[in-house]
């Protein structure tokens, strides 16, 4: 599985309300059945508002994004900066974690520049709902061999998440093709899109 974040505001999830069907003015047919179409995926999704699993209750637009992205094999959440990217994949995350089948082993590889890779550790301790080991790969190339390598071998049943920094993925291939993740999730695609950014 793989879940990509971008903060890209001129793509905006596809369900999510935007302030064009609330401009005031007459509404046509298209922007009618657009709205009608958001309020019944809206609907549908509150209705099984009980599978949402989080310790801090999500926005609509949240609930939306989390509800798109929990069953796909891959799936990218662009939305605007601020609106809870980070929050929805670990979210994401758990709920893969409860519905997987045979063992519950999910290793997760979460890749993100240098400078987010605490901030995203604090972040899974606000809002992952059960519990996970998680390890930043950072230091000397020993020091970051021997962090991938003990959670490779950890033999826990909930999920471990690996926090890496961009950088680091090309120089640790071996050892991340080793660590086999179950899913993968990429933040602030930027980087994808432009290896130089």
């Amino acid at each position: 599985s793989a879940l990509i974040l971008d903060d890209n505001s001129e793509r905006i999830y596809p369900l999510q309300v935007s302030s064009e069907l609330d401009d005031g003015g007459d509404e046509d047919a298209a922007t009618n059945e657009k709205r009608a179409f958001i309020e019944r995926e809206h609907k549908s999704i509150l209705q099984n508002e009980t599978r949402y699993m989080c310790k801090v209750q999500p926005f609509k637009h949240q609930l939306v994004a989390w509800d798109f992205a929990k069953d796909k094999k891959s799936a990218a959440l662009l939305m605007e900066m601020g609106t809870g990217k980070t929050k929805v994949a670990i979210e994401d995350l758990y709920y893969i974690w409860k519905h997987k089948e045979g063992e519950k082993h999910l290793k997760v590889l979460w890749v993100c520049p240098a400078s987010l890779l605490y901030n995203e550790q604090e972040e899974f301790s606000k809002y992952y709902p059960g519990s996970y080991t998680i390890a930043v790969v950072e230091g000397l190339k020993k020091k970051r061999m021997k962090t991938i390598e003990s959670l490779t071998n950890s033999a826990v049943t909930y999920p471990r998440i690996l926090l890496i920094n961009y950088e680091a993925v090309r120089s640790l291939e071996n050892e991340l093709a080793r660590y086999n993740a179950d899913v993968i999730i990429l933040d602030e695609s930027t980087k994808i899109k432009n290896p130089h950014a």
